[in-house]
């Protein structure tokens, strides 16, 4: 493909403009730039990406966004269905802190820096952890990530602080001139019986640019700390995201992650849950509702390392037209992991003939005193509560989104915010009106 040719000579370009990092950043650089080169960008033929062919989707020319510049305010980037919402705000421009934007809780114990400061600075709390969670030996799109290392959020929440009010982290695509491709970087660290919420956003700015943004999470919950993440990307056609997330849990800890899907073109997810320590909880949960052509792709990992640990998947897929959703959730049981209760679930709802899902729910388990289960299942609307809906006086339309609403009601009351739970519910029903 032309694109794709142009994408890898972007590529090169880009990394022989940057040449402005420490040793250590560019020894990371270095190494990912070349894992990246001897894996290549992801086929059909590797497993992990079977049934999704990225390079469909940087069928536009991208050029990579060095440089973060924004003259907007946050009350333009914050969509008005948000604004009701009590919390804080940190805005990344492609990739990139812009703290003239943003609005940053005041309190002592939490620390929010660019990571590229906190680099220079050799923030102690890096050494040992950073750039150690991430698969980019094995996945094409972290190793690249890891090649255009420049900036992104480091957050920092100490001991037994509580930060009150959720911290909304909104990464923005800008540009101009051309189709972007950006990079994000993200560094999480909470310590013992610390407590948080981040939600992270997804937005294009308004030029009409394509936008792909390349993500990588790096989360670090201590013992009995307790940390939530949910990630919203609606109505954002423009915005095209592989984000991958990685998550090590100590001894008593717990961690949600949610993740919404309305529209968009392509979205792939990437978790990796590592359960360290003994009585850790890891819940994970997702809805996508998705039309015309466009691809959603959930792939979670969550492996038990030690004995006494719990993890919940749920994730519920609406797909309409001709739109495409892939699940492939795998729960690993280590040999010493005795005592592991692990559930996943993927339920799926097909409006249209057009539509598709590839599920596969995966168990590998080496303990034998468990509790594991999982399922998958692929349908369409009920028609005997369609008549039932349309003889209450209903047309066909009420009818079919009450129903569908009521589908994935289940996972989004797994969301912690109770405003934010009636917010998804809001866009939910507009977007299957419209």
């Amino acid at each position: 493909m032309k694109n794709t040719d142009n994408f890898l000579k972007e590529i090169d370009l880009h990394i022989s403009q940057t040449k402005d990092a420490s040793e250590e950043i560019d020894s990371i650089r270095n190494n990912g730039l070349n894992l990246f080169k001897e894996k290549g960008l992801p086929t059909l033929k590797n497993e992990e990406w079977k049934y999704t062919d990225v390079r469909k989707f940087l069928d536009h020319s991208f050029k990579f966004k060095k440089e973060a510049v924004s003259q907007e305010q946050l009350s333009d980037i914050i969509p008005e269905y948000l604004k009701s919402l009590e919390a804080y705000y940190i805005v990344l421009v492609n990739g990139k802190p812009d703290f003239e934007i943003s609005n940053l809780p005041d309190v002592k114990g939490i620390h929010i820096l660019s990571l590229k400061k906190a680099l220079a600075d050799k923030n102690p709390v890096l050494k040992e952890r950073f750039n150690t969670l991430s698969d980019e030996k094995e996945e094409s799109f972290s190793a690249l990530n890891s090649a255009f290392l420049e900036d992104g959020l480091f957050v920092h929440i100490e001991k037994n602080v509580r930060l009150e009010k959720p911290l909304f982290v909104v990464e923005y695509g800008k540009s101009k001139e051309s189709n972007s491709f950006f990079t994000s970087r993200n560094f999480i660290y909470a310590e013992e019986s610390a407590e948080a919420s981040l939600i992270w956003l997804y937005k294009a700015s308004e030029e009409g640019k394509e936008i792909f943004c390349n993500e990588l999470n790096e989360v670090f919950i201590s013992d009995n700390a307790d940390i939530k993440i949910d990630r919203l990307q609606v109505n954002q056609d423009k915005f095209r995201l592989v984000s991958s997330n990685f998550f090590a849990l100590g001894r008593d800890s717990r961690m949600h992650t949610f993740s919404y899907n309305l529209g968009g073109t392509f979205s792939r997810n990437n978790f990796d849950v590592k359960l360290n320590g003994e009585n850790g909880y890891a819940a994970l949960s997702g809805v996508f509702l998705s039309d015309n052509n466009a691809l959603i792709d959930n792939h979670i990992l969550i492996s038990h390392m030690v004995p006494n640990c719990i993890s919940d998947q749920l994730f519920k897929g609406i797909l309409k037209d001709k739109a495409q959703g892939v699940f492939n959730g795998k729960i690993y049981v280590e040999r010493d992991a005795q005592k592991t209760a692990a559930y996943q679930n993927n339920k799926n709802l097909l409006l249209s003939e057009g539509a598709g899902i590839y599920t596969k729910p995966q168990l590998e388990i080496y303990a034998d005193d468990v509790k594991c289960s999982h399922g998958a299942t692929t349908g369409q609307i009920d028609e005997n509560a369609l008549f039932y809906l349309r003889t209450r006086g209903m047309n066909k339309n009420e009818a079919r989104t009450i129903l569908t609403l009521a589908f994935a009601k289940e996972a989004i009351e797994k969301v912690n915010n109770q405003a934010l739970v009636e917010v998804l519910g809001e866009l939910a029903e507009k977007k299957l009106n419209n």
